[in-house]
């Protein structure tokens, strides 16, 4: 993608990430999809929301009122706004995240939550258990 416009810290012919249609970034906002990143599907990015570095957004997904989603995240189907944060390795499937709520590491939040103001970061349980000690 190619800013046809200089706007904000976007210059004019500046290389972005990927979108798959018009539809999947705002044409009259400030709303950018920069480095590797990829906005696909009925994803919208929108106001003065950025989608950087890795960070893949599909689905249903709506990013805007200032929102970043940046490093590898992942976000599917989800609403972001309100100067939330998703980043890292975190993924959000089906869930809403607003008032500068922060998502990162190796969060994993799915289902139908709403999550504000807050910070979760995590990382992922081992896919297997440990043995038990003496056994």
């Amino acid at each position: 993608m190619r800013a046809t416009r200089a706007f904000g810290a976007v210059a004019a012919n500046q290389i972005g990430g990927f979108v798959e249609s018009e539809r999947n970034l705002s044409q009259k906002d400030l709303a950018w999809v920069a480095d590797h990143a990829e906005v696909t599907g009925e994803a919208t990015v929108l106001h003065d929301a950025w989608v950087g570095e890795n960070a893949r957004v599909f689905g249903l997904s709506r990013i805007g009122g200032d929102a970043r989603v940046e490093g590898r995240a992942v976000v599917d189907g989800c609403i972001v706004g309100h100067r939330a944060r998703i980043s890292g390795s975190a993924r959000i499937e089906n869930s809403w995240v607003d008032c500068e709520a922060k998502i990162g590491g190796t969060a994993d939040l799915r289902g139908d939550g709403k999550v504000s103001n807050c910070t979760i970061r995590g990382r992922m349980p081992p896919s297997e258990p440990p043995a038990p000690k003496g056994v």
